[in-house]
């Protein structure tokens, strides 16, 4: 709950119990009035807990299908599997870049690695850390695992 939230609850907390001491001192005709601003208060108390645990429900179910997905997603390379890799024959071309898989094949960047003397199915940082090769080039290109080596 955001901190505005938090002091809302405590001043109609606070109230619910200046409203409890007003009881106890009341006549019973005027209990009976603040009887019902203690239920009404009660109900918008119940009305904002129940929209934050709706928030934070929806939360976790958000943060539970990305992990799902990443997850399921996710594949870890060694650099031996990587190297199979290597976009000769029917292989698709993948290059790791700061521990990031990335599939390269028929991709711009395909032309760029060649073009620079590298080879996909390698662990191009090197290159792409010190500007041989741009990091731009590597935008919306699909990341199929992580190197795991």
């Amino acid at each position: 709950m955001t901190s505005s939230s938090e002091e809302l609850l405590l001043q109609k907390y606070n109230k619910i119990n200046f409203y409890k001491k007003m009881i106890l001192l009341s006549t019973r005709e005027n209990s009976l009035g603040l009887i019902k601003d203690i239920e009404r208060l009660t109900v918008q108390i119940e009305g904002i807990l129940d929209y934050y645990k709706e928030k934070s429900a929806e939360k976790q179910v958000e943060k539970d299908t990305v992990e799902t997905v990443f997850s399921f997603r996710t594949r870890e390379f060694t650099m031996k599997e990587l190297s199979e890799y290597n976009g000769v024959g029917d292989n698709q071309a993948y290059i790791a870049v700061n521990g990031t898989v990335y599939d390269i094949t028929g991709e711009r960047v395909l032309n760029q690695v060649l073009a620079a003397g590298f080879r996909p199915g390698t662990d191009l940082s090197g290159p792409f850390n010190s500007g041989k090769l741009s990091k731009q080039l590597l935008n919306n290109i699909r990341i199929v695992g992580v190197l795991r080596d």
